[in-house]
């Protein structure tokens, strides 16, 4: 078994058994060396931080109507 795991990490390969078969003075294996598929969300916790977001900059102040509410062009 460590012969058939070597060569499948030889290739950069994970390593499966699809059929294993054993009597009293040996055994017998059938194995394949699938691709190794990145894990998305290993992936993204061991990616560095991204830069926060800026703050957004501070808007000026309405004037203020007759009743004390502050004026916006965009609303009636």
């Amino acid at each position: 078994m460590e012969l058939a795991q070597a060569f499948c990490a030889q290739r950069e390969r994970g390593f499966d058994i699809v059929r294993s078969e054993i009597w009293p003075n040996e055994y017998r294996i059938a194995f394949r060396c699938p691709r190794i598929m990145p894990d998305p969300v290993a992936e993204a916790l061991s990616a560095p931080a991204a830069a926060p977001l800026p703050a957004p900059e501070p808007t000026a102040a309405t004037p203020r109507n007759r009743r004390g509410v502050p004026t916006s062009p965009g609303l009636f």
